[in-house]
């Protein structure tokens, strides 16, 4: 069974995720070499997220946008965030004039060369 070197920067992200772990843990068993193991860990990576925006997305539609939160803390504030209104856009009329005519040069014969 061959061990990967992880750097520490990203072992930490193994550690608190089952389907990264899964992947280390096949590919030693099964002797892939570490650069397969990165192209797996980036696609896993890459799905993870985009499934979250999805979900995320999902959520937003269902219940509405999410309370303003305090990164460092994880709270969420109480402070009114204001929300600019959305300003009405008025139709403008149709004009009904004549098509503008296009500029256009025919060539006699005398002119070519």
């Amino acid at each position: 069974m061959k061990k990967y070197k992880i750097p520490h920067a990203f072992a930490v992200h193994i550690d608190s995720d089952p389907g990264l772990q899964q992947l280390v843990q096949d590919g030693q068993e099964n002797n892939r070499p570490e650069s397969e193991f990165y192209k797996a860990a980036l696609a896993y990576t890459l799905d993870t997220r985009r499934n979250l925006l999805i979900e995320l997305g999902r959520y937003i539609q269902q219940y509405g946008p999410l309370e303003p939160m305090d990164y460092d803390t994880g709270a969420t504030l109480e402070a009114e965030v204001e929300v600019p209104e959305t300003p009405q856009l008025k139709v403008l009329p149709k004009t009904e004039e004549e098509p503008r005519k296009r500029f256009t040069k025919s060539y006699g014969e005398d002119d070519q060369s």
